[in-house]
């Protein structure tokens, strides 16, 4: 082939590829409804055992109950947090059902989720912080009954909306009570 010619296969590639990128014909684009597991985020959930936000699907290491905050860890399964140590923590996702030990199980990754049984005091700036307990496996605690003993660990994972509903988002920052 003589240089600066074009092979027929290298033609007939380009005018079947290049026109529909060119021209947006060869890009599929997702509706929200095809999207995986992101919806579009709702704070005016009211109902028991309701959410919205960013879900996915893991494997349970233990049983975890409707609103357990959990961690995953380095079997690849997802347990209760407890700020008492490293170990457990930080905080990844919320439970959205109950499962058992192996059982795959619906998870929020940050998002809203309502709970009658919650009765969280809803107050301005920090009183409104959710930090997982030290107490209670997979429990949260708001900012007035955050871990507060030598080695517990405090991490904001979001704040209450209402008695009922929180609004889940994790910060990743981890800090020691010395």
């Amino acid at each position: 082939m003589k240089r600066g010619s074009f092979s027929p296969v290298w033609v007939l590639l380009f005018l079947l590829c290049i026109p529909p990128l060119i021209f947006g014909q060869g890009i599929t684009r997702l509706s929200s409804s095809q999207s995986t597991g992101i919806q579009p985020l709702n704070a005016g959930l009211t109902e028991d055992g309701t959410y919205s936000g960013q879900t996915a699907s893991i494997t349970a290491g233990e049983a975890v109950l409707f609103g357990d905050v959990l961690v995953k860890k380095a079997d690849g399964e997802y347990y209760k947090t407890d700020a008492d140590a490293t170990s457990t923590m930080p905080a990844m996702v919320v439970a959205l059902e109950g499962k058992g030990d192996g059982e795959a199980c619906v998870v929020l990754i940050r998002g809203w989720v309502c709970e009658t049984d919650w009765n969280w005091t809803v107050g301005d700036g920090q009183a409104n912080l959710l930090y997982p307990d030290d107490a209670a496996a997979g429990g949260l605690v708001q900012h007035a009954g955050k871990p507060g003993d030598t080695g517990d660990q405090l991490q904001v994972v979001g704040y209450a909306e209402s008695a009922d509903c929180i609004y889940f988002n994790p910060s990743y920052v981890l800090v020691e009570v010395k």
